[in-house]
């Protein structure tokens, strides 16, 4: 089943991911089709070339420390997961929703109402885990 394939990515999204990560990944394959039904229009690529190419474009600025581990990117409303260092279903989950939210996020600051429903959830958020282990990125 191909979820989304990047311009020139050849192989479907679950043949690139099983070659890179190993194993059955129908349910993370399921997980990214439902959240591309609210998000149609967003690409998913897990292809390691396109990674590697997207972060090393100009207007990417990773923001990391020595050591991090970039599991996946969103650049210009389009997603991109590195494969090669996800070792569990779980990691992949997680970046798969960690990366639409990005979207989501850029879809709410459109409008005015989509801003404040934006303030709001960060207010949830900094009451939830105090205002000063909180930052917005």
């Amino acid at each position: 089943m191909d979820i989304a394939i990047a311009k020139g990515q050849t192989n479907s999204t679950e043949e690139v991911l099983t070659q890179h990560v190993g194993r059955d990944l129908s349910k993370v394959i399921q997980l990214v089709a439902k959240l591309q039904q609210a998000f149609p229009n967003v690409i998913v690529s897990v292809d390691p070339e396109t990674f590697n190419n997207v972060m090393n474009s100009d207007g990417v600025r990773p923001f990391v420390s020595d050591g991090v581990v970039i599991y996946g990117v969103t650049v210009n409303g389009d997603i991109y997961i590195n494969p090669e260092v996800h070792k569990s279903d779980s990691d992949l989950f997680n970046t798969s929703i960690h990366e639409f939210g990005h979207v989501w996020q850029d879809f709410l600051s459109t409008t005015k109402e989509g801003q404040a429903l934006l303030n709001r959830g960060y207010e949830l958020i900094k009451e939830a885990i105090g205002v000063d282990s909180y930052k917005v990125s």
